[in-house]
């Protein structure tokens, strides 16, 4: 049986011989170790490091399909490297199957490939990842490369007025672009909405897309009515309880009660009756409808991206 672990396992069979068969002994037998393969996945957080900051954190993370007998977790020491082979740090320590390296000084304005190297141990093989990025922002005035592309899916959109409508947004680095992106919207149809889920996105110079959901909400005429008799209903209550508690606080003095005594209840009454007609005139005035129109749209989906990369792209939202 293979083991699975640093030790060797040695050992040999001798025959002591009898009446029939000389002693013997079997040649020395050695049981070598079965070390298992591993991965080594590497993040950088944050990704995008600004100017005059703190730098940045290189996590490795060693994983390996080692069977269950093994019960040992990776050790031994990780080393990173930039795409240069220069050596970020000292080798850090494995614990608990990762490693890291706090990195203060990468040089601005430079896109990294950082490489993490697991050193292996007794009981697991060495391997290295190439899989982290680190996108140093340059410094403010100097000029910043890498591009980005703005999409979205589907386009013409359509929108069912009165009815959120949903769209993918799709961000993909063209030439090496790296670092974040803020979105929003412009020049939206009348009562309507644009909201971004995330806001914020990040690219790390490769050409993996990232998407945004966007989501349009935009206003119908019932809803309008609704929020129309809603409103006038709240007018109605304030204009006819503001007169009612006049006259109460003034009732509660001796001097008012004498006072409304001698207007009589034909003045009470006439005065409530101004207020309610009043309050119907305000809260039943007409009214300009706030509804979205139907109709094509050109909506600009703004991208504000790190180094000033900023774009504004048109597309098309048909609202029916």
């Amino acid at each position: 049986m293979p083991v699975h672990g640093p030790e060797e396992l040695e050992g040999s069979e001798a025959h002591i011989g009898d009446s029939n068969d000389l002693p013997s002994a079997s040649p020395a037998l050695t049981e070598k170790p079965v070390c298992n393969p591993t991965t080594v996945a590497t993040v950088a957080n944050p990704l995008v490091v600004q100017p005059n900051s703190n730098g940045t954190l290189l996590t490795a993370t060693i994983s390996s399909n080692a069977p269950a007998s093994v019960i040992a977790s990776p050790s031994g020491t990780v080393t990173f490297t930039d795409q240069n082979g220069n050596m970020i740090g000292l080798p850090q320590s494995v614990n608990n199957g990762s490693a890291s390296v706090a990195w203060t000084n990468p040089v601005p304005g430079t896109i990294y490939n950082i490489l993490a190297s697991y050193s292996g141990d007794g009981y697991f093989l060495p391997s290295t990842s190439s899989n982290g990025h680190v996108c140093a922002v340059p410094n403010a005035g100097t000029a910043y490369t890498g591009d980005y592309t703005v999409t979205m899916s589907p386009n013409p959109l359509n929108v069912t007025i009165g009815t959120p409508a949903t769209a993918t947004i799709t961000v993909q680095s063209t030439t090496s672009y790296c670092g974040t992106i803020n979105l929003s919207c412009s020049n939206m149809a009348p009562y309507s909405t644009c909201i971004m889920s995330p806001t914020q996105l990040t690219l790390d110079s490769t050409t993996a897309p990232k998407t945004v959901t966007l989501t349009v909400d935009s206003q119908a005429s019932f809803q309008v009515a609704r929020a129309k008799l809603r409103n006038n209903g709240v007018q109605l209550c304030a204009l006819l309880g503001t007169p009612l508690l006049s006259l109460l606080c003034f009732g509660s003095f001796k001097r008012g009660r004498r006072v409304l005594r001698s207007a009589g209840v034909r003045s009470v009454v006439g005065l409530l009756l101004l207020a309610v007609v009043g309050a119907g005139v305000s809260a039943c005035g007409s009214h300009q409808p706030v509804a979205t129109p139907p109709g094509t749209y050109t909506v600009n989906i703004v991208t504000t991206g790190t180094g000033g990369v900023n774009h504004v792209t048109p597309v098309q939202m048909t609202f029916k």
